[in-house]
């Protein structure tokens, strides 16, 4: 198991409309932090003045000392990915896949989370959790089963991957160092370590 001696880096990422999300979901990190003070990297596409100052303050009252850093990719390496018209998801849900690059220098391992989810722990033990020398973990999908579910991964057949490999979700990952775009690779060949349903 990892040892951490400096809290959790914990990384979200959000344009205007979710940024107040963003908020919460700091918040709820907050509120049940135990050890260590948590570093956060906020990803951000076109986040206004006025909310990025909404989460800093948010931040700055809190009773828990945290660290708190706007990080402003270029876009371009994500500009040509497709979104799925009908679905909720935005350009800034492609920003996870920028992390290595912008944070690799700097950090160990990190915590992706996106925010629409709602902390309700310390996020200590998933900090520690063992990656089995594997570059991230992640969570089963408790709806999509497996990746030939019918949410799954659709061109699972022109990809030659087997139907029957779990399916992660992508709201939350802890990830190591070193976890670039060859991160799919583990998720589509099912060594993806799992984390436990505590952490769902």
């Amino acid at each position: 198991m990892s040892t951490n001696t400096k809290g959790p880096a914990i990384v979200l990422a959000a344009d205007n409309n979710y940024a107040l999300a963003m908020g919460v979901v700091i918040q709820s990190i907050l509120d049940h932090v135990k050890g260590a003070r948590p570093r956060f990297y906020l990803l951000a596409d076109g986040i206004s003045c006025e909310n990025r100052g909404r989460v800093e303050r948010l931040v700055a009252r809190s009773c828990t000392p945290a660290s708190l850093e706007w990080l402003d990719p270029e876009l371009g390496e994500v500009a040509d990915l497709r979104l799925i018209k009908g679905r909720h998801i935005s350009r800034a849900a492609f920003l996870r896949l920028l992390i290595p690059a912008l944070l690799q220098s700097r950090e160990q391992r990190v915590i992706y989370l996106d925010c629409d989810v709602l902390v309700r722990g310390d996020l200590e033990p998933l900090w520690n959790t063992d990656l089995a020398g594997l570059p991230l973990a992640a969570v089963r999908d408790f709806l999509v089963t497996s990746i030939g579910h019918g949410e799954g991964i659709r061109r699972y057949r022109a990809l030659n991957i087997d139907p029957n490999l779990p399916y992660f979700q992508g709201r939350l990952k802890v990830r190591h160092k070193g976890a670039g775009a060859a991160m799919l690779v583990p998720v589509l060949s099912g060594l993806l370590p799992s984390i436990g349903p505590a952490f769902c």
